[in-house]
């Protein structure tokens, strides 16, 4: 991951967690909604709603 898009994610509220084991994936509704870690540690999404046209 470039030095620039990590800052971006970073500055945007995201988190980042690097040598961690990704066991599942979690969805709904069609979209992916959040990840379950290898120490059972469960990570999801925030739910936003998109913008009205």
């Amino acid at each position: 991951m470039s030095s620039a898009l990590l800052d971006s994610f970073l500055a945007a509220g995201g988190e980042v967690r690097f040598h961690t084991a990704v066991t599942g994936i979690l969805t709904g509704r069609g979209r992916v909604r959040g990840v379950r870690l290898a120490d059972g540690q469960v990570g999801r999404t925030p739910l936003r709603t998109p913008p009205a046209s």
